[in-house]
């Protein structure tokens, strides 16, 4: 995050303030706090293990349900309104199919771990279960499912980032996306996989306020600043980046044709048509 500030300001001419320091500090601050508040899990994770102990619980896939009707609320109603006007839309959009990424790369990377480590040499027990080779990792389909999960959210998320990249400037999107997506992963890793169960008071308050110092951060840099596609100054106005709608993209095909059905003028139209504009001028004068 800091390196990118630095290549953005001295590199691509970026504006930068007091306020974008202070705000970076605490927003870097505010992460470490909450990662540092959070406990480990040290249980491996197979496809057993994750389907009866963490997938099927209430908490986690009302968690996950309550996530995605979030993000098509996003998609359908907030997007369009407000994309272009504050950073947070596309960023917090981002965030939450990203958070999605990091539950399922969690539980694919633990059931890699294992298939190389021995999974798929001999059986293996699991309760009262015997399962065969690979049954547990490589030869169940939550192991393809959650492949499957990770490739589509993070090219679905990638998509939002460069979006926002467009229209706003990188010392802006990076540190704000840096605590959006670090918390709502650490939020989404900590309901499906119970990483909150246990917790002391003293590393919840911990969590709070590494919370509340991020989003103190985040507030810093988004506040107070100008849109990018207005002049300052007499500079040309940069255009946003923008979708047609239907009825621009009928008049804009419109208008192509009209221009590419048009006479093309012979060898004496230009002078006949310049004899006619002196005509006009000495009307006017």
């Amino acid at each position: 995050v800091v390196a990118n500030e630095v290549i953005a300001v001295l590199f691509l001419k970026e504006p930068f303030r007091w306020r974008d320091a202070a705000g970076l500090v605490a927003i870097v601050g505010g992460v470490v706090l909450i990662i540092v508040a959070v406990p480990e899990d040290p249980v491996d994770l197979n496809a057993v293990v994750l389907q009866r102990e963490y997938y099927a619980r209430p908490a986690a896939y009302g968690y996950l349900i309550g996530l995605w009707c979030a993000v098509v609320l996003f998609l359908v109603h907030v997007e369009p309104r407000y994309a272009q006007k504050s950073v947070l839309v596309w960023l917090l959009l981002c965030s939450m199919i990203s958070s999605t990424t990091v539950i399922a790369a969690r539980g694919f990377s633990s059931m890699l771990t294992q298939a190389v480590g021995g999974d798929c040499a001999g059986a293996h027990c699991v309760g009262d279960e015997l399962f065969p080779p690979c049954r547990l990792t490589l030869a169940h389909f939550l192991f393809w499912v959650l492949l499957a999960i990770i490739v589509t959210t993070a090219i679905w998320s990638a998509y939002f980032l460069n979006r926002a990249m467009m229209i706003f400037g990188n010392t802006e999107v990076v540190p704000v996306y840096y605590c959006t997506f670090t918390l709502a992963s650490i939020v989404g890793g900590g309901v499906v996989y119970r990483e909150f169960s246990g917790m002391p008071w003293q590393q919840w308050l911990q969590f709070l306020a590494g919370v509340t110092l991020a989003i103190g951060g985040v507030l810093a840099i988004t506040s107070g600043r100008k849109q990018r596609h207005g002049a300052e100054g007499g500079e040309e106005k940069e255009v946003p980046f923008r979708l047609l709608s239907a009825e621009e993209k009928a008049l804009e095909l419109r208008r192509q044709r009209r221009s590419s059905a048009a006479p093309v003028a012979g060898p004496f139209a230009a002078h006949s048509s310049f004899r006619r504009d002196d005509r006009i001028h000495t009307d006017f004068r």
